[in-house]
């Protein structure tokens, strides 16, 4: 009998990614919700859910106390400035112009729609305008707060939720109030600074007309995303859009009053922040004080103790000074009696002198550059920072910070929205966190079989900025006469096909993740028609959508969706997304009539459905085909995704009708993929199957300053603020609308919150001429509620493409020893809980081993 040992299988803290199998042995490859703290592994903290809700996507967090004690915190959206103070939520958006009109509204019979006159009102789409004083048109009276959705120099249209009655113009003696423009959620391209007077801001014009925003084909300047810079002025606050005017909230005005302009400042300023120990409120990258003109490496400060005073004389301590390398101030940060002013191609110190000058720079660092405005955190005597290609400390002097998954992390950025890369401190863990947009898809584990790219592909990410693969299985009342064939297939091997005859053509994944609710998000995929004498009639041919009552189309149940293709004269479609609305009547986007040349037969087509705030927006083969508003959540009672062939289970009954087509890559994500509506968008010639970018933060990497360890996975956040004498734990905001309380619990609001962790191979002792035999895994854990699947992988060879898989197995608290039949020279293990109240840190594992063979 072969002698049996027992081995500890030691893996090194941290997640490594920048080496071969071999060459990192004995170190963790993969990690999703894990940290490392004293050397072991543990699951992170889980979070809840904070109301209320806010519009927009959140980039900046500050919170502060009062001289009273009450405790504040600022959210700067892409939308809104709120406050938010025990437990309430205050629009403080400040007001850009007021005006009265005289029966400005003119309304169209059967419409929700209303065009509002007010010429030179500066308003883009997305802006946000409040009446008062209007009398009833059309049997609409418009008051309160509106969302513009398209707007011309004269007039703009606003979505009232309510049909009116006749079309009709008037409205008597209407007072409105715009709030400042809304911003860019997502980067685009455009042409740059300098063209047309950057930093143009007559309120009067829109910023369209102002030559802010205008393409120019030639250009590869990319416009960032809205950001803000927040900071409290003793109990008020300052806040500042990257690039735009300085607002101040005064504390004694209350927290029904909004944000003014500080109109003695700068015009434009990229980023505000106060020197808290001078009491100095520094604009950089700020308009020249004669000229009027934008210089974005100028930094000017105000006087101290006065931010109404701006200009330099002998009995004050305003000043300013230019920076001389790179060509734009991106970012700042305040740390041990200095500020740190980033620039795109270096980094210097503003530090306080006193005397004539008040303050100067020096250059601690050149040739680096800060990926945004908020990626950079500071510690007590640290400052961290994500730059272009590497990250780096600063500690009185700059150093690139060696990073174990540094490749990683770079190599699945989305550059083109690198400005919403943002850090978070972590102080009672002693953790830097990066978040950034990565790659949709980019963790082999959250993918499954779909990583072959051999099966029909459907991607789902969910609410947790996990992508899932749905494979699925067919159900026997959902898919019965679809099959998978390799007749047709847009990318891999395979698609699915619909027999045109089987009632019920569906795949269906059912949970709540799967109710598109009232975030952004996008839908898009392929699908195949062939040419056949099926293609008559009016009804239409479904695509996907969620589950409706049988035959409660017009119904006033729930708000079901659905994308579907309408035949229209031969050979022609109407293509719609459409939804139950509020009302009860259908409604859609995408009443468009669409040649064979826009939807040619025999081919693959890729059809794409997308809401950004209150837009949906259709596209056929990348050609844009509509957009229509909605202004309602769409859930049902089972909250499914179906992906179907026809008349799948109660999409509108007898109505819809099934085809013998096929489809193929399917993909959902809570992003705005497109950042455009009436325009064309590029279809893509790769499947997502590989990953493509993400265009808002969906991954973070983690760094324990204290003991040089890293971590890696996927989380959507958008901004971050640490415990604080406000904030009794971290707080963030995700893309839906909500704030979360991190380090809260063990679950994701709850849901389960999913961890994962893989090492590389494990070299066995004696592993060299002999194989080793396996029989017991010994688990060690530290903390072990719930349970966890714990696998092992093993290979013969280190080249061998296939592994030895055992597992896997579930180790819940009284697990002694784990018994298998293991044969092999290299083992990895990987340790995976996703169930509701599982929570676990992690020691050593042990094996019982002993020599088997040579083969």
């Amino acid at each position: 009998m072969t002698q049996k040992t027992i081995i500890n299988l030691p893996v090194a803290p941290g997640i490594y990614t920048e080496e071969t199998d071999r060459g990192a042995k004995g170190r963790w490859k993969e990690a999703d919700k894990v940290r490392f703290r004293y050397g072991l592994p543990e699951k992170i903290g889980g979070w809840e859910q904070i109301q209320p809700m806010f519009l927009g996507v959140a980039r900046d967090i500050h919170d502060w106390a009062a001289l009273d004690g009450s405790l504040w915190t600022a959210i700067g959206t892409d939308w809104k400035l709120y406050l938010w103070q025990d437990g309430n939520l205050y629009d403080i958006t400040p007001i850009r112009r007021t005006s009265s009109v005289v029966d400005p509204i003119t309304t169209v019979n059967g419409s929700s729609i209303v065009t509002i006159t007010d010429v030179g009102h500066g308003a883009i789409t997305n802006d946000f305008v409040t009446f008062s004083g209007a009398t009833a048109v059309g049997g609409i009276t418009v008051s309160g707060e509106y969302q513009i959705l398209s707007t011309s120099f004269s007039s703009y249209t606003i979505e009232t939720g309510v049909t009116a009655i006749a079309n009709a113009t008037g409205g008597g003696t209407v007072g409105m109030e715009y709030q400042i423009n809304t911003g860019l959620r997502s980067g685009s391209l455009a042409n740059g600074y300098g063209i047309y007077g950057y930093g143009a801001d007559d309120t009067s014009l829109p910023l369209s007309e102002q030559g802010y925003d205008t393409p120019r084909p030639s250009s590869q300047v990319t416009v960032a995303a809205r950001t803000w810079s927040l900071d409290n002025w003793g109990e008020d606050l300052i806040a500042c859009p990257f690039g735009k005017s300085i607002y101040w909230w005064d504390r004694t005005s209350g927290a029904a009053s909004r944000a003014v302009l500080l109109s003695q400042a700068p015009v434009n300023c990229n980023v505000a922040i106060i020197s808290q120990r001078d009491r100095h409120l520094f604009a950089m990258g700020s308009t020249e004080r004669f000229s009027g003109v934008f210089d974005p490496l100028l930094i000017r400060w105000c006087s101290q103790e006065d931010f109404g005073d701006w200009i330099p004389r002998d009995t004050n301590t305003s000043g300013d000074l230019r920076l001389y390398r790179g060509s734009e101030i991106i970012a700042a940060v305040k740390t041990r009696g200095q500020i740190l002013a980033f620039t795109d191609e270096s980094v210097h110190s503003v530090d306080y002198l006193g005397g004539f000058d008040v303050y100067g720079v020096n250059v601690v660092g050149e040739n680096v550059s800060i990926l945004g405005p908020n990626a950079v955190v500071a510690t007590d005597y640290r400052v961290f920072f994500m730059g272009e290609g590497d990250f780096f400390m600063y500690d009185g002097v700059l150093r690139v910070l060696p990073c174990d998954v540094r490749n990683k992390v770079y190599d699945n950025l989305n550059v083109a929205q690198k400005a919403k890369s943002f850090g978070g401190l972590n102080r009672e863990f002693n953790e830097i966190w990066f978040f950034y947009p990565g790659q949709i898809g980019e963790q082999d584990q959250e993918q499954d079989a779909a990583q072959t790219g051999s099966n029909p592909m459907f991607l789902y990410e969910n609410e947790s900025g996990n992508v899932d693969a749905l494979t699925g299985e067919f159900a026997t009342a959902e898919g019965a006469g679809l099959t998978l064939t390799t007749d047709q297939a847009k990318f891999g091997v395979n698609s699915v096909q619909g027999d045109g005859t089987t009632a019920d053509n569906a795949i269906s994944w059912t949970g709540s993740q799967y109710a598109l609710g009232t975030g952004d998000w996008t839908i898009h995929g392929w699908v195949y028609l062939p040419t056949g004498s099926y293609l008559t009639g009016a009804n239409p041919y479904g695509i996907m959508g969620n589950q409706l009552p049988q035959g409660s189309w017009g119904g006033t149940i729930n708000k079901g969706w659905n994308i579907q293709l309408v035949p229209n004269i031969a050979g022609d479609f109407q293509y719609y997304f459409a939804w139950t609305a509020a009302s009860g009547n259908s409604t859609g986007a995408g009443i468009s009539n669409m040649t064979t040349a826009t939807f040619p037969l025999d081919t693959w087509n890729w059809f794409t459905a997308q809401r950004s705030g209150n837009r949906v927006d259709v596209w056929m083969n990348g050609q844009w085909i509509a957009q229509s508003t909605n202004i309602t959540t769409f859930d049902d009672d089972l909250n499914k995704i179906i992906v179907g062939i026809g008349n799948v289970n109660g999409w509108g009954g007898a109505s819809m009708r099934n085809w013998p087509g096929y489809i193929d890559n399917i993909v959902m994500t809570r992003d705005v993929l497109f950042n455009t509506s009436g325009q064309n968008i590029t279809v893509p010639t790769t499947s997502p199957v590989v990953g493509y970018p993400s265009p808002e933060v969906n991954r973070y990497v983690m760094f324990n300053y204290e003991e040089n360890t890293w971590s890696i996975g996927s989380l959507s956040r958008t901004a971050w603020a640490d415990r604080s004498p406000v904030l009794e734990k971290p707080y963030a905001a995700a893309t839906d609308g909500y704030l979360y309380k991190h380090e809260t619990g063990v679950d994701a609001n709850g849901a389960a919150l999913g961890s994962y962790l893989q090492s590389y191979d494990m070299e066995l002792p004696e592993a060299g001429e002999y194989l080793v035999h396996v029989d017991q895994l010994i688990p060690d854990f530290l903390r072990l509620e719930g349970a966890v699947d714990v696998s092992m992988n093993g290979r013969r060879y280190p080249q061998d493409i296939e592994t030895i898989d055992k597992g896997p197995y579930t180790v819940a608290p009284g697990t002694r020893k784990i018994s298998m039949r293991f044969r092999g020279r290299q083992v990895s293990l990987e340790v995976r809980s996703d169930a509701i109240g599982d929570d676990w840190r992690m020691g050593e594992w042990r094996a019982r081993v002993g020599a088997h063979g040579k083969r």
